[in-house]
Protein backbone atom coordinates (compact mmCIF):
# COMPACT_ATOMS: atom_id res chain seq x y z
CA UNK A 1 0.00 0.00 0.00
CA UNK A 2 1.20 3.34 -0.42
CA UNK A 3 0.19 7.34 0.38
CA UNK A 4 1.24 10.57 -1.21
CA UNK A 5 0.60 13.85 -0.86
CA UNK A 6 2.37 15.05 -3.99
CA UNK A 7 0.62 16.31 -7.28
CA UNK A 8 -2.62 14.42 -7.29
CA UNK A 9 -2.99 12.02 -9.68
CA UNK A 10 -6.90 11.60 -9.37
CA UNK A 11 -7.92 15.35 -9.57
CA UNK A 12 -7.38 18.39 -11.15
CA UNK A 13 -9.12 22.03 -11.15
CA UNK A 14 -9.70 23.03 -7.56
CA UNK A 15 -12.55 25.33 -7.32
CA UNK A 16 -14.57 27.23 -4.22
CA UNK A 17 -18.26 27.96 -5.16
CA UNK A 18 -19.57 29.18 -2.37
CA UNK A 19 -21.17 29.01 1.06
CA UNK A 20 -23.16 25.44 0.09
CA UNK A 21 -23.54 22.25 1.87
CA UNK A 22 -22.89 19.43 0.02
CA UNK A 23 -25.32 16.79 0.50
CA UNK A 24 -26.13 14.25 -1.94
CA UNK A 25 -25.18 13.67 -6.03
CA UNK A 26 -27.81 11.74 -8.55
CA UNK A 27 -26.12 9.38 -11.38
CA UNK A 28 -28.06 11.85 -13.53
CA UNK A 29 -25.20 14.81 -12.17
CA UNK A 30 -27.84 16.90 -10.30
CA UNK A 31 -25.53 18.20 -7.69
CA UNK A 32 -27.77 19.02 -4.48
CA UNK A 33 -26.78 21.23 -1.53
CA UNK A 34 -28.28 23.38 1.07
CA UNK A 35 -27.62 27.10 2.69
CA UNK A 36 -29.76 27.42 6.71
CA UNK A 37 -33.09 25.52 6.00
CA UNK A 38 -33.29 25.79 2.39
CA UNK A 39 -32.54 22.97 -0.23
CA UNK A 40 -30.99 23.49 -4.18
CA UNK A 41 -29.89 21.33 -6.90
CA UNK A 42 -27.40 22.44 -9.86
CA UNK A 43 -27.34 21.04 -13.08
CA UNK A 44 -24.30 22.76 -14.17
CA UNK A 45 -22.25 20.87 -11.81
CA UNK A 46 -22.20 23.55 -9.00
CA UNK A 47 -21.58 26.77 -10.71
CA UNK A 48 -24.97 27.85 -10.15
CA UNK A 49 -28.03 26.73 -7.93
CA UNK A 50 -31.40 26.93 -8.10
CA UNK A 51 -34.14 26.57 -4.99
CA UNK A 52 -36.25 23.65 -4.43
CA UNK A 53 -37.87 23.94 -1.02
CA UNK A 54 -37.00 24.98 2.35
CA UNK A 55 -38.20 24.35 6.00
CA UNK A 56 -39.64 26.94 7.98
CA UNK A 57 -37.69 26.26 11.32
CA UNK A 58 -38.70 26.82 14.74
CA UNK A 59 -37.54 29.94 16.56
CA UNK A 60 -34.73 28.98 18.31
CA UNK A 61 -33.69 27.18 14.65
CA UNK A 62 -33.86 30.12 13.16
CA UNK A 63 -32.49 32.26 16.36
CA UNK A 64 -29.17 30.33 15.86
CA UNK A 65 -28.39 30.82 12.53
CA UNK A 66 -27.47 34.69 13.93
CA UNK A 67 -24.30 33.20 15.30
CA UNK A 68 -21.55 30.92 14.24
CA UNK A 69 -21.25 28.96 17.29
CA UNK A 70 -24.73 28.62 18.51
CA UNK A 71 -25.20 27.37 14.75
CA UNK A 72 -22.65 24.31 15.40
CA UNK A 73 -23.97 23.81 19.12
CA UNK A 74 -27.58 23.05 17.52
CA UNK A 75 -26.24 21.02 14.57
CA UNK A 76 -27.96 23.74 12.30
CA UNK A 77 -29.20 23.02 9.03
CA UNK A 78 -29.81 20.23 7.05
CA UNK A 79 -27.81 17.08 7.77
CA UNK A 80 -28.85 14.45 5.24
CA UNK A 81 -31.35 14.38 2.03
CA UNK A 82 -32.21 12.27 -0.41
CA UNK A 83 -34.36 13.07 -3.87
CA UNK A 84 -36.81 10.62 -4.89
CA UNK A 85 -37.32 9.51 -8.67
CA UNK A 86 -41.57 11.16 -8.61
CA UNK A 87 -39.46 14.44 -7.78
CA UNK A 88 -40.66 14.48 -4.14
CA UNK A 89 -37.95 15.17 -1.59
CA UNK A 90 -36.79 13.28 1.94
CA UNK A 91 -34.42 15.41 4.32
CA UNK A 92 -33.07 15.47 7.90
CA UNK A 93 -32.65 17.99 10.41
CA UNK A 94 -31.93 17.50 13.98
CA UNK A 95 -34.63 15.47 15.75
CA UNK A 96 -36.95 15.11 12.42
CA UNK A 97 -37.32 13.76 9.01
CA UNK A 98 -39.07 15.91 6.63
CA UNK A 99 -40.89 15.19 3.28
CA UNK A 100 -41.80 17.66 0.12
CA UNK A 101 -44.09 16.50 -2.64
CA UNK A 102 -42.81 17.25 -6.11
CA UNK A 103 -45.11 20.15 -6.08
CA UNK A 104 -44.14 21.32 -2.82
CA UNK A 105 -41.88 23.85 -1.79
CA UNK A 106 -42.13 23.41 1.73
CA UNK A 107 -40.65 20.59 3.92
CA UNK A 108 -42.77 19.28 6.45
CA UNK A 109 -41.86 16.52 9.46
CA UNK A 110 -43.20 13.46 9.43
CA UNK A 111 -41.46 11.71 11.99
CA UNK A 112 -39.81 13.21 15.24
CA UNK A 113 -37.15 11.59 17.17
CA UNK A 114 -34.28 12.60 19.35
CA UNK A 115 -30.73 12.43 18.01
CA UNK A 116 -29.31 14.90 15.22
CA UNK A 117 -28.57 12.81 12.14
CA UNK A 118 -30.81 10.30 10.05
CA UNK A 119 -29.12 9.22 6.76
CA UNK A 120 -31.30 7.67 3.82
CA UNK A 121 -30.44 4.78 1.96
CA UNK A 122 -33.13 4.13 -1.01
CA UNK A 123 -33.45 0.96 -2.50
CA UNK A 124 -34.15 -0.58 -6.11
CA UNK A 125 -37.44 -1.46 -4.85
CA UNK A 126 -38.43 2.35 -4.13
CA UNK A 127 -38.16 1.38 0.19
CA UNK A 128 -35.83 3.80 2.37
CA UNK A 129 -34.25 2.59 5.54
CA UNK A 130 -32.42 4.96 8.18
CA UNK A 131 -31.46 4.17 11.68
CA UNK A 132 -30.97 5.87 14.84
CA UNK A 133 -28.16 7.80 16.06
CA UNK A 134 -28.15 9.63 19.33
CA UNK A 135 -26.28 10.19 22.39
CA UNK A 136 -27.91 7.17 23.92
CA UNK A 137 -25.61 7.64 27.22
CA UNK A 138 -28.23 5.51 28.81
CA UNK A 139 -28.16 2.64 26.38
CA UNK A 140 -31.96 2.71 25.64
CA UNK A 141 -33.47 0.58 22.43
CA UNK A 142 -32.27 1.69 18.86
CA UNK A 143 -34.68 1.60 15.91
CA UNK A 144 -34.20 1.03 12.52
CA UNK A 145 -37.05 2.85 10.43
CA UNK A 146 -38.15 2.54 6.76
CA UNK A 147 -40.91 3.78 4.35
CA UNK A 148 -42.39 2.19 1.61
CA UNK A 149 -44.36 5.00 -0.03
CA UNK A 150 -41.64 7.58 -0.26
CA UNK A 151 -40.97 8.68 2.86
CA UNK A 152 -44.41 9.93 3.93
CA UNK A 153 -44.69 7.47 6.51
CA UNK A 154 -42.39 5.87 8.66
CA UNK A 155 -42.36 2.56 10.67
CA UNK A 156 -39.79 0.32 12.55
CA UNK A 157 -38.50 -2.80 10.98
CA UNK A 158 -35.90 -3.70 13.07
CA UNK A 159 -35.37 -2.57 16.86
CA UNK A 160 -31.91 -3.21 18.72
CA UNK A 161 -32.14 -4.23 22.24
CA UNK A 162 -31.38 -2.11 25.26
CA UNK A 163 -27.34 -2.31 25.80
CA UNK A 164 -26.74 -4.05 22.46
CA UNK A 165 -25.65 -1.24 20.60
CA UNK A 166 -25.00 3.02 21.53
CA UNK A 167 -26.67 3.89 18.23
CA UNK A 168 -27.01 3.28 14.21
CA UNK A 169 -24.00 4.80 12.38
CA UNK A 170 -25.48 3.87 8.75
CA UNK A 171 -27.68 2.03 6.77
CA UNK A 172 -26.45 0.44 3.06
CA UNK A 173 -27.59 -0.80 0.31
CA UNK A 174 -25.16 -3.50 -0.80
CA UNK A 175 -26.02 -4.28 -4.74
CA UNK A 176 -23.92 -7.17 -4.63
CA UNK A 177 -26.16 -9.10 -2.14
CA UNK A 178 -29.41 -7.02 -2.40
CA UNK A 179 -29.08 -7.55 1.43
CA UNK A 180 -28.50 -3.87 3.74
CA UNK A 181 -25.36 -3.30 6.00
CA UNK A 182 -25.92 -1.76 9.14
CA UNK A 183 -23.01 -0.23 10.98
CA UNK A 184 -23.18 0.74 15.04
CA UNK A 185 -21.34 1.55 17.38
CA UNK A 186 -19.39 2.57 19.89
CA UNK A 187 -17.52 0.22 22.54
CA UNK A 188 -17.07 -3.31 22.75
CA UNK A 189 -19.55 -5.22 21.69
CA UNK A 190 -21.27 -2.39 20.60
CA UNK A 191 -19.18 -2.01 17.17
CA UNK A 192 -20.73 -3.98 14.73
CA UNK A 193 -21.00 -4.62 10.98
CA UNK A 194 -24.21 -6.61 10.07
CA UNK A 195 -25.69 -7.84 7.04
CA UNK A 196 -29.35 -8.10 7.01
CA UNK A 197 -32.39 -9.24 4.26
CA UNK A 198 -34.47 -6.37 3.36
CA UNK A 199 -37.41 -7.73 6.03
CA UNK A 200 -34.94 -8.23 8.76
CA UNK A 201 -35.36 -11.37 9.04
CA UNK A 202 -31.68 -12.94 8.10
CA UNK A 203 -28.82 -11.19 9.77
CA UNK A 204 -25.46 -12.01 9.88
CA UNK A 205 -22.83 -10.94 11.69
CA UNK A 206 -19.63 -10.16 9.80
CA UNK A 207 -17.76 -8.55 12.15
CA UNK A 208 -17.87 -7.17 15.94
CA UNK A 209 -16.56 -6.10 19.33
CA UNK A 210 -13.42 -4.39 18.06
CA UNK A 211 -12.99 -0.93 17.39
CA UNK A 212 -11.46 -1.75 13.76
CA UNK A 213 -15.76 -2.73 13.33
CA UNK A 214 -16.92 0.96 14.36
CA UNK A 215 -17.24 2.48 11.08
CA UNK A 216 -19.61 5.00 10.03
CA UNK A 217 -19.77 4.93 6.28
CA UNK A 218 -19.47 1.84 3.68
CA UNK A 219 -18.56 1.93 0.05
CA UNK A 220 -19.70 -1.82 -1.22
CA UNK A 221 -17.85 -3.43 -4.19
CA UNK A 222 -17.49 -6.63 -5.98
CA UNK A 223 -14.56 -7.65 -3.35
CA UNK A 224 -15.74 -6.42 -0.51
CA UNK A 225 -16.47 -3.51 1.49
CA UNK A 226 -14.57 -0.56 1.97
CA UNK A 227 -14.34 1.61 4.85
CA UNK A 228 -13.22 3.41 7.07
CA UNK A 229 -12.45 3.18 11.40
CA UNK A 230 -14.65 5.95 13.39
CA UNK A 231 -12.32 5.71 16.79
CA UNK A 232 -11.26 8.21 19.24
CA UNK A 233 -9.22 5.12 21.11
CA UNK A 234 -6.72 3.69 18.54
CA UNK A 235 -5.15 4.21 15.28
CA UNK A 236 -7.71 5.04 11.99
CA UNK A 237 -7.55 3.11 9.06
CA UNK A 238 -9.49 2.99 5.56
CA UNK A 239 -9.68 -1.27 5.67
CA UNK A 240 -11.37 -3.39 3.15
CA UNK A 241 -13.91 -5.97 4.61
CA UNK A 242 -13.60 -8.80 2.16
CA UNK A 243 -16.53 -11.08 1.09
CA UNK A 244 -14.87 -13.96 2.66
CA UNK A 245 -14.55 -11.88 6.58
CA UNK A 246 -10.50 -11.25 6.02
CA UNK A 247 -9.73 -7.39 7.33
CA UNK A 248 -7.37 -5.69 6.13
CA UNK A 249 -5.58 -1.79 6.46
CA UNK A 250 -4.74 0.03 3.86
CA UNK A 251 -3.51 2.79 4.66
CA UNK A 252 -3.80 4.75 8.13
CA UNK A 253 -5.33 8.17 8.28
CA UNK A 254 -5.27 11.34 10.30
CA UNK A 255 -8.24 10.93 12.50
CA UNK A 256 -11.54 9.30 13.20
CA UNK A 257 -13.01 8.23 9.15
CA UNK A 258 -16.63 10.43 9.04
CA UNK A 259 -16.70 10.83 5.07
CA UNK A 260 -16.92 8.69 1.97
CA UNK A 261 -18.37 8.70 -1.52
CA UNK A 262 -17.31 6.82 -4.51
CA UNK A 263 -17.71 9.79 -7.65
CA UNK A 264 -16.81 7.24 -11.11
CA UNK A 265 -15.26 4.10 -9.65
CA UNK A 266 -13.03 6.39 -7.60
CA UNK A 267 -13.45 5.86 -3.65
CA UNK A 268 -12.74 8.75 -1.16
CA UNK A 269 -12.68 9.11 2.55
CA UNK A 270 -12.14 11.75 5.10
CA UNK A 271 -10.72 11.86 8.49
CA UNK A 272 -12.61 14.17 11.35
CA UNK A 273 -10.03 16.12 13.23
CA UNK A 274 -11.42 14.47 17.09
CA UNK A 275 -8.90 14.83 19.23
CA UNK A 276 -8.05 12.03 21.59
CA UNK A 277 -4.54 10.76 23.14
CA UNK A 278 -4.66 9.44 19.70
CA UNK A 279 -6.11 11.57 17.26
CA UNK A 280 -3.44 14.30 17.61
CA UNK A 281 -3.57 15.62 13.95
CA UNK A 282 -5.61 18.73 13.76
CA UNK A 283 -6.29 18.27 9.93
CA UNK A 284 -9.74 17.00 8.52
CA UNK A 285 -8.15 15.18 5.52
CA UNK A 286 -9.64 13.60 1.95
CA UNK A 287 -8.06 10.48 0.54
CA UNK A 288 -8.64 8.83 -2.44
CA UNK A 289 -7.79 5.76 -4.46
CA UNK A 290 -8.77 4.75 -7.85
CA UNK A 291 -7.97 0.84 -7.18
CA UNK A 292 -8.55 0.47 -3.80
CA UNK A 293 -4.96 0.09 -2.73
CA UNK A 294 -2.55 3.11 -3.65
CA UNK A 295 -3.88 6.08 -2.04
CA UNK A 296 -2.99 9.58 -2.20
CA UNK A 297 -3.98 12.96 0.25
CA UNK A 298 -6.19 15.09 -2.56
CA UNK A 299 -7.00 17.90 0.42
CA UNK A 300 -6.17 19.18 3.78
CA UNK A 301 -7.12 21.98 5.69
CA UNK A 302 -6.60 23.18 9.56
CA UNK A 303 -9.74 22.76 12.01
CA UNK A 304 -10.55 25.92 13.45
CA UNK A 305 -9.57 27.10 17.46
CA UNK A 306 -13.54 26.32 18.76
CA UNK A 307 -13.84 22.54 18.11
CA UNK A 308 -9.98 21.33 18.46
CA UNK A 309 -7.76 20.27 21.26
CA UNK A 310 -10.50 19.69 23.83
CA UNK A 311 -12.42 17.25 23.54
CA UNK A 312 -15.36 18.94 25.26
CA UNK A 313 -15.39 21.63 22.64
CA UNK A 314 -15.64 19.00 19.74
CA UNK A 315 -18.41 17.40 21.39
CA UNK A 316 -19.97 21.04 21.72
CA UNK A 317 -19.62 22.78 18.50
CA UNK A 318 -18.93 19.65 16.08
CA UNK A 319 -15.77 17.99 14.91
CA UNK A 320 -13.79 19.48 12.50
CA UNK A 321 -14.60 17.35 9.19
CA UNK A 322 -15.29 17.01 5.60
CA UNK A 323 -18.90 16.87 4.81
CA UNK A 324 -18.85 15.02 1.48
CA UNK A 325 -22.74 13.59 -0.63
CA UNK A 326 -24.60 10.79 -0.58
CA UNK A 327 -25.11 8.45 -3.79
CA UNK A 328 -22.67 6.18 -5.61
CA UNK A 329 -22.63 8.90 -8.43
CA UNK A 330 -20.95 8.81 -12.04
CA UNK A 331 -20.15 12.53 -12.05
CA UNK A 332 -16.58 14.50 -13.68
CA UNK A 333 -16.78 16.34 -10.26
CA UNK A 334 -15.43 15.85 -6.43
CA UNK A 335 -17.98 17.85 -4.12
CA UNK A 336 -17.10 18.22 -0.47
CA UNK A 337 -18.39 21.30 2.46
CA UNK A 338 -15.02 21.14 5.46
CA UNK A 339 -16.80 22.33 8.73
CA UNK A 340 -15.29 23.53 11.81
CA UNK A 341 -12.31 24.82 9.53
CA UNK A 342 -10.04 28.00 9.34
CA UNK A 343 -10.60 30.22 5.76
CA UNK A 344 -12.83 27.65 4.25
CA UNK A 345 -15.51 26.53 6.74
CA UNK A 346 -18.95 25.84 5.04
CA UNK A 347 -17.47 26.45 1.65
CA UNK A 348 -18.39 24.30 -1.37
CA UNK A 349 -15.05 22.84 -3.09
CA UNK A 350 -15.02 21.00 -6.55
CA UNK A 351 -12.26 19.35 -8.15
CA UNK A 352 -12.84 17.83 -11.63
CA UNK A 353 -11.78 14.15 -11.87
CA UNK A 354 -9.13 12.77 -14.07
Amino acid sequence: MSITANKSGLVENHERLGHYRVLYVERTGRVWASRGYRLFYSDDHGLSFKFRAAYRAEWWREAAKTNRLSWRLIRGGFLNMIPLPDGSLVASVRSLILHAEPDEINLRPVLRRPGRTFRFELLPNGTIYTGEYFNNRDRTSVQVFTSKNGGKDWSVCYEFAPGEIRHVHSVRYDPFTGKLIILTGDYGSECKILLASADFQETDRLMEGVQQARAYNVIPKPEGFYLSTDTELEQNYIQILKRNGDLERLVPIAGSGLGACSASEILFFASAAEPSRVNLDPRPTLYGSRDGMHWEVVARWTADRVSYRASWKAALFQIPRIIMPDGLYSNEYLFVTPIGVRKDNGILHRWKLK
